[in-house]
C-alpha cells in the first residue's frame, strides 16, 4: 500500500527517468496558459457494445460535447471489471487498434504481435485529443504470475534505463508487477516499448507546455465511470452545470497522511488555493475529516489517507457543488467502481465532476501530484489535461475520472447564469470579504458582509459575519445574526454542519439558550451517528453549566 510508498529507489528511478523538471515546475509556480481543448472532431469515444447503456452514455457525451458520432467505437467486451491480458488483447487493445488504424487516426510503421497478443507496431502520430472511456469498458488488467520471468525484469529494466543487477530484490517488490488500469495501458499504446511487467514514463508529466512530439507519445484517456450509469452519466451533467454557473464553494485540504512527499504536495495546493482568494481548510490531524465538522460547498477536496468514504462524506444527503473536483489518495482507491464505499466511486456518486484512483498499489511517486493538479486548475487548464500534468507513468494503475473536457475554473458562461439566489453564490460573497480582511481594510470587509448578508441571507454568510461580529466584540450583533438558525428544522446536508458551528460559536459566547434551540433542532433532522454524537456532547455541555433549567430543552440520554 501507499505505506511503501517512499523510498530511495524509487526517488533515484524518476532521477534516472528524467521526469524531475526544474524546481520551479515542482513547487508553486507559476503555470504557463491553459493548453487549447481538443477540437470535438477529435475525441473518441469508447464504448462497450455488449451493454447498451454504455453505448447510450457516448451518444450521450457526444451529442453534450459536439461530438461526431462517428467518433465512438463500440466494441463487444467482457461484463466484468477486472479482466486478463489475453482478454485485454483480444477485446480491447487489438480491436480498437485496428479501428484506429482502418479510419487513418493513427499512422503506423511495421506491425507484429508482442509476447501478451497485444497487436504492436511503431506509432508514427496519431491526431486523437482524448480518448473517453465509457462505463462498461472494463476497468483494470489482473496481475499474471507467469510473467513475472527474469527476461520481463530485464526488459523492463533496460527501458527505464536502470541496471537490474543494482537490487533486483527490492526492485521487484515496488515495480515488477503486470496488472494495470485498462485507461493506463491505452494511454500507452503509442509507446513503441511497452512491456507488460512495470510501466512507461508519462511524456506530458510536469510539462507545462507540452509540444506535438510529447503529444504523440501519448493517447490521454478518461473515463465516464461509477457505481452505476446513473453516476457515470452525473459526470458530464456536474462538469456541464459547472462551466455553466462557475465553480463556487470552499476548499478542503486533508493532510496527516503516512508520508512527508504527498503531505508536502497537499500544503503546496493549500497555499496556490489561498494566493488566489480561495476560502481553504486544512485539517492536519493524522485522522481524516471527522463526522460534525464543518463541510459545506466543498468545491475541491483533496485529501489522504483512509481506504473507506467517512466522516462529513457518510452525511445522510452528502452532495458535492456542481463541477465539484474531488480526490483522495489511496492505493486502491479506484479498485472497484462498483464497490460505492470506495472514494473514486463514493466521490461520483456524491456529484463530483472529476476524480483520479489506482486500481492497485501504484507506489507514491508514481501516482497524481495533487499539488500539479490544484495549479494547473488554478490557471485554467482542463480536468483532463491537468490531470496528465500530474502523472508520471503509463501503463500503470492510475485512471482519470470525469469529463475530460472539462475546465473547472474557465470562462464563466455569464449571460447563461441564473439570478444569484442559489445556496452556493454566497461564497463569492464570502471570498470578496475575505480579499479585503487581508487587505487590513477591517471596517469594509464587515461593511460588505452586513450588505450581501442583508441582500443574500444564507448560513455561510450569517456564519462569516458572526464570527467578524464576535471578533470585534459585537456578541449580541452576532447572536442576532445567528438566531435564525434557532428556528430552522430543516437543513440541507452542508449546511447542518455551519448550524453546528454556529452553535459551537454562541456556546463561546454563552448564548447558550440560542445555541441550544439550534442543537435540538439538529437533534431532529437525519444525520450519521458521529455528527448526532457532536451535537449530543454539546448539548449537554451547555446543559451542565447552566443553573436555570427552566427554560433549556429537556434532552434525555
Amino acid at each position: 500500500m501507499l505505506c511503501r510508498m517512499r523510498t530511495p529507489f524509487t526517488c533515484l528511478l524518476l532521477l534516472a527517468l528524467g521526469l524531475l523538471t526544474s524546481a520551479a515546475a515542482a513547487q508553486s509556480g507559476p503555470f504557463f496558459p491553459a493548453p487549447a481543448l481538443p477540437e470535438p472532431a477529435n475525441v473518441l469515444i469508447l464504448a462497450n457494445s455488449a451493454q447498451e447503456q454504455s453505448v447510450s452514455l457516448a451518444r450521450y457525451y457526444a451529442q453534450k460535447r459536439g461530438i461526431p458520432e462517428d467518433n465512438i467505437v463500440a466494441l463487444p467486451m467482457p461484463d466484468a471489471e477486472t479482466i486478463d491480458w489475453t482478454q485485454y488483447a483480444d477485446a480491447i487493445c487489438n480491436p480498437l487498434h485496428d479501428w484506429l488504424l482502418a479510419r487513418k487516426w493513427i499512422n503506423e510503421g511495421e506491425r507484429g504481435t508482442d509476447a501478451q497478443g497485444r497487436t504492436h507496431g511503431l506509432m508514427l502520430g496519431h491526431r486523437i485529443g482524448y480518448l473517453v472511456i465509457c462505463q462498461g469498458v472494463p476497468l483494470r488488467i489482473a496481475e499474471d504470475p507467469a510473467l513475472a520471468t527474469p527476461e520481463a525484469a530485464r526488459d523492463f529494466f533496460r527501458l527505464i534505463n536502470i541496471n537490474p543487477d543494482t537490487d533486483p530484490a527490492k526492485v521487484s517488490k515496488l515495480l515488477c508487477h503486470s496488472f494495470a488500469s485498462v485507461d493506463s495501458e491505452l494511454a500507452a499504446m503509442p509507446s513503441r516499448l511497452n512491456p507488460v511487467f512495470g510501466f512507461v514514463p508519462n511524456p506530458l508529466y510536469r510539462r507545462l507546455q507540452p509540444g506535438p512530439m510529447e503529444l504523440s507519445m501519448i493517447i490521454k484517456t478518461a473515463r465516464l465511470g461509477g457505481a452505476d450509469y446513473k453516476a457515470a452519466r452525473g459526470l458530464v451533467d456536474s462538469a456541464l452545470e459547472g462551466e455553466k454557473r462557475g465553480l463556487e464553494g470552499r476548499v478542503y485540504i486533508d493532510k496527516g497522511g503516512p508520508f512527508p512527499l504527498a503531505n508536502q504536495w497537499l500544503d503546496n495546493a493549500a497555499k496556490a488555493f489561498g494566493e488566489a482568494g480561495w476560502d481553504v481548510v486544512v485539517d492536519d490531524d493524522k485522522l481524516t475529516f471527522q463526522a460534525g465538522t464543518r463541510f459545506d460547498a466543498p468545491a475541491f477536496y483533496f485529501g489522504w489517507y483512509i481506504q473507506y468514504v467517512s466522516g462529513p462524506f457518510a452525511e445522510p444527503g452528502m452532495r458535492f457543488p456542481p463541477g465539484a473536483i474531488a480526490m483522495h489518495l489511496h492505493s486502491f482507491s479506484a479498485s472497484s467502481l462498483a464497490d460505492r464505499r470506495q472514494w473514486a466511486s463514493a466521490l461520483v456518486d456524491r456529484g463530483a465532476a472529476g476524480t483520479i484512483g489506482n486500481v492497485y498499489e501504484p507506489t507514491l511517486t508514481l501516482t497524481h501530484d495533487m499539488n500539479i493538479i490544484a495549479q494547473a486548475l488554478l490557471a485554467g487548464w482542463s480536468f483532463g489535461d491537468a490531470a496528465w500534468c500530474a502523472m508520471p507513468a503509463l501503463s500503470w494503475q492510475g485512471v482519470v475520472i470525469g469529463d475530460p473536457l472539462y475546465r473547472p475554473l474557465g470562462p464563466r458562461e455569464e449571460n447563461t447564469r441564473g439570478p444569484r439566489v442559489g445556496t452556493y453564490d454566497q461564497y463569492r460573497d464570502v471570498q470578496a470579504i475575505m480579499k479585503l480582511e487581508k487587505e487590513g481594510k477591517a471596517d469594509e470587509a464587515l461593511l460588505l458582509a452586513l450588505s450581501c448578508y442583508s441582500r443574500r441571507p444564507g448560513c455561510a454568510i450569517a456564519l462569516k459575519l458572526a464570527q467578524m461580529q464576535h471578533a470585534g466584540g459585537n456578541e449580541p450583533g452576532a447572536e442576532m445574526t445567528l438566531g435564525f438558525m434557532a428556528i430552522l428544522k430543516h437543513m440541507d446536508c452542508d449546511q447542518r454542519g455551519i448550524a453546528l458551528e454556529a452553535a459551537r460559536l454562541l456556546a463561546e459566547m454563552k448564548a447558550d439558550k440560542t445555541a441550544l434551540k439550534i442543537l435540538e433542532n439538529l437533534r431532529g433532522m437525519e444525520t450519521s451517528t458521529g455528527f448526532a454524537e457532536k451535537v449530543r456532547a454539546l448539548g449537554f455541555e451547555l446543559i451542565s453549566r447552566s443553573d436555570d433549567h427552566s427554560d433549556l430543552p429537556k434532552w434525555s440520554k
